[in-house]
């Protein structure tokens, strides 16, 4: 069995990510999309902010 590793982003990729959503008018699945992440765990970022 393969063990995977979390990857963990610092707070200042989390508060860019969240402002792409905000700023650029986009919807947050082609910001995760373009970030390579899970849209859950972006809109998870957006409610802690």
């Amino acid at each position: 069995m393969k063990v995977v590793k979390r990857r963990q982003y610092d707070s200042e990729f989390r508060r860019q990510a969240v402002k792409l959503c905000q700023e650029d008018c986009k919807i947050v699945s082609e910001v995760a999309e373009d970030l390579g992440l899970n849209e859950d765990l972006l809109y998870h970022w957006r409610k802690q902010m």
